[in-house]
């Protein structure tokens, strides 16, 4: 199954956000980052930290948050963009993403403690890539292995940006 992904506009930003917190809304990860709920109002993430609460819930959100975020720059460094998709798959989520064509990296892992979640034992975060089609069946692992080029020039050049 193909995953199209499209620009938004600005108009487009509340509903999405809309969306997106209505998908996870039950999702344990939702009370760590909004124990208060979400609306509009509410912020998302950014890697300054979890600025809009205080606090042991704080404390708890970026306990869980802050360790997705450093995986991400040890994946990508300081790049903003990233030519593949890369997320963090919650529970419900995974089937979903691997259903998509995302693979799970097995090189790396993001675990959270139970003095963290809450969980009695240890919550590994699902990580996930998919790469273009444009990278000919290089896997993830290869590409960081090559230092992330945005262009490929092995045998065949791939990520025509």
């Amino acid at each position: 199954m193909p995953l199209v992904v499209l620009p938004a506009h600005l108009g487009d930003i509340e509903p999405i956000f809309d969306v997106c917190f209505a998908a996870f809304k039950d999702d344990p990860i939702m009370s760590f980052l909004f124990p208060t709920g979400v609306g509009r109002s509410s912020h998302t993430p950014k890697p300054d930290g979890v600025t809009w609460l205080e606090g042991k819930d704080k404390k708890k959100a970026e306990g869980v948050i802050l360790p997705m975020w450093d995986m991400h720059k040890t994946l990508f460094g300081e790049r903003r963009h990233v030519l593949p998709i890369y997320l963090e798959a919650t529970k419900p989520g995974y089937t979903l993403y691997q259903h998509m064509g995302l693979e799970r990296l097995i090189h790396v892992r993001v675990i959270h403690k139970p003095e963290v979640t809450g969980a009695p034992e240890d919550v590994e975060m699902p990580l996930m890539v998919k790469m273009p089609s444009t990278a000919k069946g290089i896997s993830f692992e290869e590409w960081a292995d090559k230092g992330y080029p945005e262009n490929y020039d092995g045998e065949e050049s791939w990520f025509q940006c």
